[in-house]
């Protein structure tokens, strides 16, 4: 039997009643928890949130993950991507490819296709494998973003590890640079040409310098070779740059080519991991480069994220992209969900990490806030020039509070929230008056989101996606 979950959406102080339709052979709903909204809040320590308009961030561009590398069933697929795409809102893939070779798989270039760098030899990739990853996820992803009006952002990042995940540098990549280059080239090419899907961005290796050959000077080196080459060819990908393993190894890479014209002309962006400890002073440092060259920055990869590194990141790193690694993928549930042949389901971190990615949408600028209590984080945007609020009140020792925001502009709102780990509840509409303030009462170990409403009913949400049971039994007779 399958079964998906529901949290209704609902406008107005009473609950109106949610369709409920079948799904294979059932379907279960719940109902939103209560909270108190507007002038009813009340209970917990006082405090003050101020909206600052007129302190202007980073745009928000997307919020991302590494495209899955397993095929997965054609329903568990279609489910993910729909959950990942419009629950959580994710618009961007990292696209790795098919990283070097390994003695029990061949990747994209198994031998030097020819000894002429400038010619490519199709019959020399393995094209096979990598059609089926664009078709499987890479075409439907990029749909269904679209399909919502917004913009499929992909970057390449390919991974060279010693051993491992990947497999090493190929030696004739290692030795020529017009080789690497011809390389990343008939990988770009091939999504294009054959798929329609031009990457917007390219790093030339995935954390160089951890565990693989790539030094500062290589990969720059491979660069100007590889940037040059795809201008020719008509694309408009940028440089991702230098997603290294952390804020400090990325900042030490930057440091590399901080005076380096040929190198700026092709960088678009700045990103980095999360892997280590104490990244938050490069984190500043990378924030402060980027404005000066008037590039955005990205998280691109860590494996145990929690709401901490989010707030971190958009605050000290001043990112406009954020990425999880293992949402609505088989693998790394730690990072935000699981998926297997018979559920999807978010994981520890999804519903507070969707509390500001599904209501916080590309083109939404991050604004100046403040609150009067260190315990409780606070972080606005305005959206279409109507401001989105996350309350973060996940600090120990908890204590729920009653919170006062001030810089709100008159109307109708949303208030959403997800307390610890459980799925998110829509607590229902409230009407901002003319002074800008709203109260709401912030439960402990909960993130708070306050977004602008149209006043519409919203059908329901899934929450939860499975079948019972998980596995067919043969009878005794």
């Amino acid at each position: 039997m399958f079964a998906k979950r529901f949290s209704a959406a609902r406008s107005g102080s009473a609950p109106r009643a949610c369709m409920a339709f079948l799904w294979g052979l059932a379907s279960a709903l719940v109902a939103n928890g209560g909270a108190p909204v507007g002038a009813a809040a009340q209970a917990g320590k006082g405090v003050e949130v101020k909206i600052q308009r007129e302190q202007e961030y980073q745009t928000i561009l997307g919020w991302g993950k590494t495209t899955p590398w397993l095929a997965g069933s054609a329903l568990v697929r279609e489910q993910s991507i729909e959950q990942a795409v419009n629950d959580f809102g994710i618009n961007r893939l990292r696209f790795e490819g098919l990283c070097g070779n390994s003695s029990g798989r061949r990747s994209w270039e198994w031998l030097n296709d020819n000894d002429d760098p400038h010619k490519i030899n199709w019959e020399a990739f393995n094209t096979a494998q990598l059609d089926a990853r664009a078709s499987e996820w890479l075409l439907p992803w990029k749909k269904a973003v679209e399909s919502r009006g917004e913009k499929f952002d992909l970057y390449v990042s390919p991974s060279f590890f010693q051993g491992g995940s990947s497999g090493d540098l190929p030696p004739w990549m290692l030795a020529d640079p017009e080789e690497y280059a011809e390389w990343a080239e008939a990988l770009l090419r091939r999504l294009r040409d054959k798929h329609g899907i031009e990457a917007d961005w390219y790093c030339i290796c995935n954390e160089a310098g951890n565990n693989n050959r790539f030094s500062p000077a290589l990969v720059s080196r491979c660069a100007k070779v590889l940037m040059p080459r795809l201008r020719q060819r008509g694309f408009r990908t940028r440089l991702q740059h230098p997603e290294s393993v952390n804020a400090h190894v990325a900042w030490r890479y930057m440091q590399a080519v901080r005076d380096d014209p040929d190198m700026w002309k092709w960088i678009g962006l700045i990103s980095y991991h999360w892997y280590g400890r104490d990244n938050q002073s490069a984190m500043v440092k990378l924030r402060d480069l980027a404005r000066q060259r008037e590039v955005p920055t990205a998280q691109t990869e860590f494996m145990d994220l929690t709401i901490d590194h989010l707030y971190d990141d958009l605050v000290l790193g001043g990112v406009s992209y954020w990425e999880v690694y293992g949402l609505v993928g088989p693998n790394y549930q730690a990072a935000a969900s699981r998926v297997s042949s018979t559920t999807f389901r978010g994981g520890r971190w999804y519903w507070r990490f969707r509390q500001v990615s599904h209501y916080v949408r590309p083109g939404a600028v991050r604004v100046g806030c403040e609150s009067g209590d260190d315990a409780l984080r606070c972080l606005a945007f305005l959206s279409k020039g109507k401001p989105v609020v996350v309350l973060i009140n996940t600090k120990q020792p908890h204590a729920e509070r009653k919170v006062k925001i001030a810089g709100l502009s008159p109307g109708s709102y949303g208030v959403s929230r997800c307390v610890g780990p459980a799925a998110f509840e829509e607590l229902g509409l409230t009407t901002v008056g003319r002074d800008g303030e709203l109260t709401v009462a912030v439960a402990k170990d909960s993130v708070l989101t306050v977004y602008p409403h149209d006043g519409k009913n919203r059908p329901p949400a899934v929450t939860e996606w499975r079948a019972t049971p998980d596995f067919l039994h043969v009878p005794r007779s």
